[in-house]
Parts: structure tokens; sequence; C-alpha cells
């Protein structure tokens, strides 16, 4: 079973390809996931973004790279900063994201946009399985290491094509 952690900083997983575009880290793979993912199409079972989607400045795009490399039936396990927290709102983050952003990818849902920022078609190609908040209380290992408690969003997709 292929794994990747994308955008993993020093939170490595194991088991997990970590990917991430600091080689300060010593992720197993350094890429610059801006410009895509570094996997061939199906052939990853199942992505993990803690923390890492909130920093992409085009969702949309990075959504269809997660559904072009997963697997039919593979899994997006995604975690990001609820939009009503702080930690939502940072310099690193061009855009808030919301749960709801992830149902715009079900082929069932109908919101009014189909593009993306570089005009990139919207792939509607994931089911949400699962999806909610909690209270999270976590060190901050980049700036401060102090623990700060705060909400969290996440989702569980399975890609449909």
């Amino acid at each position: 079973m292929r794994k990747v952690n994308l955008g993993c900083a020093y939170t490595k997983i194991d088991g997990f390809i970590n990917v991430d575009f600091n080689p300060q880290c010593k992720p197993d793979i350094v890429h610059n996931l801006m410009k895509g993912l570094p996997f061939d199409s199906n052939s990853v079972d199942e992505v993990r973004a803690d923390d890492f989607i909130e920093h992409m400045p085009d969702f949309v795009s990075m959504m269809n790279e997660i559904g072009r490399v997963l697997k039919p039936g593979g899994l997006l396990k995604a975690r990001f900063p609820h939009y009503a927290t702080e930690g939502a709102y940072s310099v690193a983050h061009p855009r808030i994201t919301t749960i709801e952003d992830f149902h715009c990818f079900e082929p069932h849902y109908t919101r009014n946009f189909e593009y993306s920022i570089r005009g990139e078609r919207l792939n509607k190609c994931f089911q949400i399985i699962e999806s909610g908040t909690s209270e999270a209380k976590e060190p901050c290992p980049f700036w401060c290491g102090v623990t700060h408690p705060f909400e969290k969003c996440h989702v569980v997709a399975r890609n449909m094509t």
C-alpha cells in the first residue's frame, strides 16, 4: 500500500512517503508541491494533508492533483484550521479553507464555480465519507514551541474515479 504525507514539515509519519519543499525537514522527497505532485496517476492508496492544504494558493489545482494520483477508491485525509479560529488567519495561508470547499469536488454538488484561479476545470471525483471539527492541542513546531488549543476541521474523501 502506497501512502503519501503531503507538506510533512517536521511531522513525518511512519509508513508514509513524506513530502515537503523544505530540505531542512528531511522529508523522503523534497518537492515544490505548488508544481504538482511527484507521483504517477493512479499510484497512491492514501494521501494525508495535515495542516497543508490551507497553504496552497490554488486549492482546485491541488485537489485535482490529489485526485489524479489517488487510485480509484483511494483516500484523502485532510486536516486544517477551522475558519473561525486564529490558526486559520496566517500570512502563510493564502486562503481560508472550509469543509464546504471539499464538497465542491463531489459529483452531485452544484456550487457556482467550476474552474481554478489558473482556469483549470474542477475534477468532481471525490465522495466525502467523513467530516467534522475537534479541538486540538499541539505544539507549534515552526516558530514558538508552545502548545496552543485550537479547533481543527477534518475531511476524509474517497476517490470515485
